[in-house]
């Protein structure tokens, strides 16, 4: 009898061996495995991620647009983060019909701009070109392509002179062509005189070299007009 206790303890402690040792066997085969897994995983992590795309450089600098068939002229100067532009069409062959200016804050080199007048200017910008559409108050729309200037003194002006108790406000649109011209008057230049009290709208007298040289130009009638260039999205 004792002999047979004996061999049955035997017995069961082998099985409890053999039991234990495949145990560790398969939980090292988890480890293992667990940690193939996780150094695959990090492989794949590392391989599947890219640096961040750079982001697009803000667009700075002056443009002008203009057509001499619709005598629609556009002015637009942007530091990248705000712009100050100016739409008419008044020029030496136009009578002037409208003029609208507009200022806002440029986000992601697009502007979309409504004035206090109802007028809405929307355009894209890149380095040498602005494309956009303006359209007015009385439901007429155009289109544009401003080319970024390459004389220092084309672009846009604008002056807000007081003269005999009366303010006026008046804007020009400068091309390249029209800013080296020496003659006495360019019909290359679109502008205009609002008298904003009275809502009355002036033909503004084409720039000339001179006149912006001397920093003023002499509307007939009324005075004498100090000119300021529009710079970096400011006309200050």
């Amino acid at each position: 009898m004792t002999w047979f206790c004996y061999s049955s303890l035997l017995l069961a402690m082998q099985e409890n061996r053999r039991r234990f040792l495949r145990s560790s066997d398969a939980l090292l085969a988890v480890l293992l495995g667990s940690s193939m897994l996780t150094a695959c995983g990090a492989s794949t992590t590392s391989s599947a991620s890219s640096p961040t795309s750079a982001s697009t450089p803000s667009v700075t600098g002056e443009f002008v647009a203009h057509d001499l068939t619709a005598h629609t002229w556009v002015g637009l100067s942007t530091d990248g983060r705000k712009v100050t532009a100016y739409a008419c069409d008044g020029d030496a062959e136009h009578r002037i019909t409208f003029a609208q200016w507009f200022t806002g804050s440029v986000t992601d080199n697009a502007v979309d701009l409504t004035n206090t007048n109802g007028a809405h200017l929307r355009a894209t910008l890149t380095s040498h070109v602005v494309t956009g559409t303006v359209a007015l108050p009385g439901g007429k729309s155009f289109s544009f392509t401003a080319n970024a200037i390459t004389n220092s003194k084309a672009g846009l002006y604008r002056s807000e002179p007081t003269i005999d108790g009366v303010t006026y406000l008046a804007g020009w649109v400068v091309p390249d062509s029209a800013a080296a011209a020496t003659s006495t008057a360019s019909r290359l230049v679109g502008g205009g005189i609002l008298k904003p009290r009275a809502h009355q709208l002036l033909t503004a007298p084409a720039l000339t070299a001179q006149d912006i040289s001397a920093g003023q130009v002499v509307v007939s009638g009324v005075g004498t007009f100090a000119l300021t260039q529009c710079h970096s999205g400011t006309c200050s």
